[in-house]
């Protein structure tokens, strides 16, 4: 078989500094910034199932119930779905190594995903910026005799 070769821009990005822990994305991809806006409604959106649920530091419910477990396995559920979605890629198992996404983390007590996310943005905003910087011209070059 044949390839077709061309550079993508994927990066790699260890985690926590764990080698064995390592992501691949392209932090200058514009529509990054999109996908995560979008993430982040349908997140907020779905907050509201955990209104009910009492949780420990790690993420755990204080409640053994069903409705409890249930409504934890759905936000996680939906939590993988969403940061996967972002990165246009699967990253979630990496990233949270089998942590609950919950997990209560760090001085500003955050969860688990939100502190990835902090620490993830700073990149994508750089790469955005680069995109801004060197992109437009191009796209500016090409699309210039349709613009009126």
């Amino acid at each position: 078989m044949r390839s077709i070769s061309f550079c993508e821009n994927y990066k790699s990005f260890s985690i926590n500094g764990d080698e064995s822990r390592v992501i691949r994305f392209n932090p200058d991809d514009p529509n990054i910034l999109v996908r995560a806006e979008e993430a982040q409604k349908r997140i907020s959106e779905k907050q509201g199932l955990l209104t009910t649920v009492k949780l420990r530091p790690d993420g755990s419910p204080v409640s053994n119930s069903e409705a409890a477990s249930e409504a934890l396995r759905e936000f996680d559920d939906m939590i993988r779905k969403e940061i996967n979605y972002v990165f246009n890629a699967d990253v979630y198992d990496t990233v949270f190594a089998g942590q609950s996404p919950l997990c209560i983390v760090g001085e500003e007590k955050d969860f688990l995903f939100e502190a990835f996310l902090k620490a993830a943005m700073p990149i994508i905003e750089e790469g955005i910026a680069e995109f801004n910087a060197k992109g437009m011209d191009r796209i500016e070059k090409y699309t210039k005799g349709y613009l009126k």
